[in-house]
């Protein structure tokens, strides 16, 4: 049996490396990620504009992937323990709500560069910002698209989705090492079919989710780099 610190630990360990952020003391919750370093400041101190209010506000909001991956509380849970993947499985809700919020930001971030209004739905169609932001339109869906359709129907719409064939379905981690899942019928990233009977419910691997966000915290910053008229439609809207 496998017990979920180390999954927790290696996905925080991926997550403030990745980004940049420097955490005074890993082992407390009532601390505040140190963002000197990361992507955030980097765009700000660019700015030519003054103080661009959706760059510190993006970092301190996404501060809440680190409050949640530092939790230790569940530590000592084992993923095939039935009443323990209960609890892994609501603290793996709570972070794709937050991780669905910060993807969200992250493509009206691009729509705003290009002039347009993310309120505008026509809009967020023709920018086409998921297959932008991952680069590779070969792939359909893109991975952006794939962990915010996962979201969107095991943790958000639940009543059209997962809530018509959840009749008590065993839950499953991609995390854990002793799991042979890819030839059964399983609800996962890549099959969110709910009109036939499943297996179980499959939770993506931490680093899968992050990926997500860290990818598009790259990509944001290499169009920054490369297209200072985008990057200053940014700054016009948020200065």
């Amino acid at each position: 049996m496998t017990r979920f610190y180390e999954a927790r630990a290696d996905a925080l360990y991926y997550w403030i490396n990745s980004t940049k952020r420097i955490i005074t003391d890993k082992y407390s919750l009532i601390t505040t990620d140190d963002l000197a370093e990361t992507f955030e400041c980097k765009w700000q101190n660019k700015s030519e504009h003054g103080h661009i209010s959706i760059f510190c506000s993006l970092g301190e909001w996404a501060s809440n992937i680190t409050d949640i991956l530092k939790d230790e509380a569940f530590d000592k849970c084992y993923f095939e323990n039935e009443d323990e993947s209960q609890i892994l499985y609501r603290y793996f809700t709570r972070l794709l709500l937050v991780v669905s919020e910060i993807l969200t930001d992250f493509q009206d971030i691009y729509i705003v560069s290009l002039g347009l209004d993310p309120k505008n739905h026509d809009h967020r169609r023709k920018a086409a910002p998921r297959k932008f932001l991952f680069g590779i339109p070969e792939v359909d869906p893109d991975p952006l698209t794939e962990m915010l359709n996962f979201i969107n129907n095991v943790c958000k719409h639940k009543a059209q989705h997962i809530h018509k064939c959840n009749h008590h379905l065993p839950l499953h981690f991609a995390d854990n090492p002793n799991e042979q899942l890819e030839s059964k019928n399983y609800l996962h990233l890549k099959n969110l079919d709910f009109t036939t009977n499943k297996l179980g419910i499959v939770m993506p691997k931490l680093s899968s989710i992050l990926y997500t966000v860290i990818l598009c915290y790259n990509k944001l910053d290499y169009y920054f780099n490369s297209d200072k008229i985008a990057y200053n439609k940014i700054c016009n809207a948020y200065c």
